[in-house]
């Protein structure tokens, strides 16, 4: 099936998404980055759908307590369909916080001072993996907060990058129109 303009695309996706089985099985599962991804991570990563839109790869790192504080870290990455763009998020999650010692922002000096080595040497394995498909990233620092009255904090650095490629390919592949556009 050839694709004259991107409305017929665009149709043909809703189309398919009415049937949610089908959608998941033509749309959501052969995404071209996982399989790849999977190899890249080795065995240590859980790779899920959620929503059928998007494609999300949780890392789970160590944890640990520091005096009361119960101190958790993940990686995650998604990877959105329709806007072919990948995310990648360092959590670092400390719960049980004294709200009178943290309250609002928390001074220090680099965001780097949050996050373990294993996110770091996983971002330098992941980096150049994003550029040979085509991603850019940019660094996006979010400070980490403190809302009163609850018992976390979050904070996270998130990557930012497109991948028109990846998503011309998956289109491609799925709607079977490559080879006569491409022979």
């Amino acid at each position: 099936m050839v694709v004259d303009n991107l409305q017929s695309l665009i149709d043909e996706v809703l189309l398919l998404a009415k049937d949610k089985e089908k959608y998941i099985e033509k749309i959501a599962q052969p995404y071209p980055l996982i399989e790849e991804l999977r190899k890249e991570l080795s065995d240590y990563a859980d790779v899920s759908i959620h929503d059928a839109l998007k494609v999300q790869v949780y890392i789970d790192h160590s944890e640990f307590k520091s005096g009361d504080l119960e101190i958790y870290y993940q990686t995650r990455l998604t990877f959105s369909k329709f806007v072919n763009a990948v995310r990648l998020t360092f959590y670092c999650s400390v719960k049980n916080p004294d709200p009178r010692t943290h309250s609002g922002y928390i001074d220090r000096e680099s965001d780097d001072d949050c996050f373990i080595q294993e996110q770091f040497d996983l971002c330098e394995k992941l980096w150049p993996f994003f550029e040979k498909h085509g991603i850019t990233p940019i660094l996006d620092p979010i400070y980490d907060y403190v809302i009163p009255g609850l018992d976390f904090i979050n904070q996270e650095i998130v990557f930012y990058g497109a991948q028109p490629t990846v998503g011309l390919l998956f289109f491609a592949d799925f709607f079977g129109y490559a080879e006569e556009l491409w022979g």
